[in-house]
């Protein structure tokens, strides 16, 4: 999801806010080693990130 707005502080300058939320889920199944075996490279991982940014214009 992304969002943006610039806004006029004054006739020649502008601020522009924006946000950006990222998510990624990743399921890793390792073939050669059992889930209940504990040097197994299985996993269920998620990544959730919000970035923002403020800059004039």
């Amino acid at each position: 999801m992304f969002a943006s707005d610039t806004v006029s502080l004054q006739p020649n300058l502008y601020l522009t806010l924006s946000g950006r939320y990222n998510t990624t889920s990743i399921k890793n199944r390792d073939q050669l080693h059992a889930d209940n075996d504990p040097t197994t490279l299985s996993g269920d991982h998620r990544f959730e990130r919000f970035n923002r940014a403020v800059g004039p214009s």
